[in-house]
């Protein structure tokens, strides 16, 4: 129950308001989405700082050899010196559209080598289990609702349902994995700006289900949903819940479900990797952190939503992967369009995140910039095809995601809450050198990337300090509750 709760991401939101509390899962929520909020806006302010160094001719004497070429382009002319060491000129912190600067560029240029090394390793095997896991909600979900005429036993069917994944069922979820590769072939041709379209779309889609979910909950009753009036939970549910504390009077807050809900909140509302990705092709850059602000209180809004009326209305019955609940619905087009959704929102983000990991790879192999024409189109596409293979091979050897995802969400927490604070304090250290304390930080304010005092050098060390005990938290319950 642990593991499938972990393999959910938002839809296991409503499980984990009822193993944590209706407060406290709530508020683990909360302070998860403001947290990587924070470390968003952090990350943009570390992109423009690079920026501005690398605009710098005369910074190039101190770059390693590798970030070299990235500065021969400098836009800015050699800056003066005013005799102690500082650059006389303010920094310019302002990013250009055609340019982006990947999580491996700024940690290489601000951390190290070793720095990138050890950061790409971490990234790849997140990113790598969050595609296997794509694929195989994709595959399970449709194998489970759509039949395959041309095969033999190709009925619908519960692979996890089925004993040793065995017959029919598990080669009707092979060719769902086929399909979707061959699908994802197209969409991998694509750049960002030529999804946006189509990421549009899935998102109005993905916000339609849930307002579906949420609004057939609402009117509702257990009998819709082929349930009894008196919740009838599973062993396993039961089990969990009176490990946890089954007195009524506790339902608000259960601290042993704390361990559950953590990398739940994690996992749904990481979105760190993408931020440089997403970040270039906005036009309008100064209202970043507006536009991610909205974006996830949105996402927290509607995961919040889900959560309480699902609790409310399927009790102990909600199953780790809610949208399962809605198998026996009393409405037939309901229930295909909810059982269909991990399908469809597999599809959305599994291109956004395959770009993610081959941009950061390409960044890492020919320590150039993806963007730009600075890699040819071409080996952009192969990059994203060498990034997935990875996440098939895994699909098709190993069709459970149980211990993969555990330690794909512990991974997780590394770039937002540890890497992003480390890339920061050490930013504006070299900022702060290169240019004075006092010009750097009035080139920072009227660069408009901050957020006040909650990037201040303090903050970002407690922050830090924050996402370690988080991680060693998450280990420390791995390790005792079993990945």
């Amino acid at each position: 129950m642990h593991r499938a709760l972990r393999e959910g991401g938002f839809l296991g939101i409503p499980a984990g308001f009822l193993y944590s509390g209706l407060i406290l899962g709530p508020a683990v929520l909360i302070v998860i989405t403001v947290c990587q909020w924070m470390a968003a806006g952090q990350l943009v302010q570390v992109a423009s700082r690079a920026h501005a160094l690398l605009q710098v001719k005369s910074a190039s004497a101190t770059l390693t050899p590798v970030l070299k070429p990235l500065a021969k382009d400098a836009l800015s002319s050699p800056s003066a010196s005013d005799g102690t060491g500082k650059e006389a000129r303010p920094p310019s912190l302002h990013i250009p559209s055609h340019t982006s600067y990947e999580v491996m560029l700024l940690t290489r240029l601000h951390l190290g080598r070793w720095a990138e090394r050890v950061t790409m390793v971490a990234l790849g095997l997140y990113l790598v289990g969050t595609l296997w896991s794509y694929i195989a909600v994709f595959s399970s979900s449709l194998a489970a609702t759509v039949p395959l005429p041309f095969l033999q036993a190709g009925e619908p069917c519960d692979i996890y349902k089925t004993e040793v994944y065995g017959g029919g069922c598990i080669t009707l979820y092979y060719w769902w994995v086929l399909s979707f590769g061959m699908l994802m072939s197209v969409l991998l041709a694509l750049d960002l700006r030529e999804q946006a379209a189509f990421q549009c779309a899935m998102t109005l889609v993905r916000g339609l289900v849930i307002l579906l979910m949420v609004g057939t909950l609402a009117l509702g009753t257990r009998t819709d949903f082929g349930l009894d009036e008196q919740p009838q939970p599973s062993n396993t549910t039961a089990e969990l819940i009176a490990s946890l504390d089954a007195d009524p009077t506790q339902r608000l807050v259960r601290w042993p479900g704390l361990q559950l809900m953590v990398p739940i909140g994690v996992f749904c509302q990481n979105f760190q990797i993408g931020v440089p990705s997403l970040l270039q092709p906005l036009g309008r850059k100064k209202e970043v952190s507006r536009i991610f602000g909205i974006a996830l209180t949105a996402t927290l809004i509607m995961y919040t939503v889900l959560g309480y009326t699902a609790v409310h209305v399927l009790g102990a019955d909600i199953d780790p992967s809610c949208n399962l609940n809605w198998q026996s619905y009393v409405s037939s087009p309901i229930a295909l369009a909810v059982a269909l959704f991990p399908a469809a929102d597999a599809f959305s983000v599994f291109p956004l995140n395959a770009a993610f990991l081959s941009n950061n790879l390409m960044a890492c192999v020919f320590q150039r910039r993806w963007h730009a024409g600075e890699i040819s189109r071409r080996t952009k596409y192969l990059f994203r095809l060498v990034c997935v293979l990875p996440s098939f091979l895994c699909a098709f050897a190993f069709p459970s995601l149980a211990k993969a995802l555990d330690f794909t969400g512990i991974v997780g927490i590394i770039l937002p809450f540890i890497i992003t604070p480390l890339l920061h304090a050490s930013s504006r250290a070299e900022g702060r050198e290169r240019w004075g304390t006092a010009a750097f930080d009035r080139a920072e304010a009227a660069a408009g990337w901050g957020l006040g005092s909650l990037t201040s050098p303090r903050f970002v060390l407690a922050f830090g300090v924050f996402g370690s005990i988080l991680l060693a938290f998450c280990v420390v319950c791995g390790l005792i509750y079993g990945f």
